[in-house]
């Protein structure tokens, strides 16, 4: 299983960008909200688990990104540019993995959705990654 190491490391790396220097990035949901703009990782599952020896699974992560703005016009645009950002950031990252958990990634984007706007004046929406990781021995982990 690689799912919490994962997760752990698009924390950091978002969290280490620029782009990403005055957000709240965090694992998980927080509840209510401490400051926006907000990025949540959160784990949706895990699949193709070895029990014996683990050198490749997937992984599906959704990135919830919130904005808050009275005005919808100008929250659509605040969060357009966080998704820009997101998918920018997204490109590097298995280079980073490699680098950090000696781990290949193959990232795709299946999906963005809208939250609808039922959290108004709070705006979001839905990245939904798909991993395929690969390695030897990684991260302190040769089993799960």
């Amino acid at each position: 299983m690689m799912w919490w190491p994962l997760a752990n490391n698009l924390v950091e790396y978002l969290k280490s960008l620029p782009d990403f220097s005055e957000d709240n990035v965090h694992a998980g949901i927080e509840n209510p909200v401490k400051k926006y703009p907000c990025v949540e990782v959160l784990w949706e599952g895990e699949t193709g688990i070895d029990l014996h020896k683990q050198s490749s699974g997937n992984i599906s992560f959704w990135i919830d990104e919130y904005v808050k703005n009275k005005e919808s016009a100008e929250a659509y645009a605040a969060l357009f540019f966080m998704q820009k950002n997101t998918l920018a950031a997204l490109r590097n990252w298995p280079n980073h993995v490699k680098e950090t958990l000696g781990l290949a990634l193959k990232v795709t984007v299946s999906d963005i959705a809208s939250d609808g706007e039922t959290l108004r004046p709070v705006t979001g929406s839905r990245i939904i990654l798909e991993i395929e990781w690969r390695g030897g021995k990684h991260y302190g982990y040769t089993e799960c």
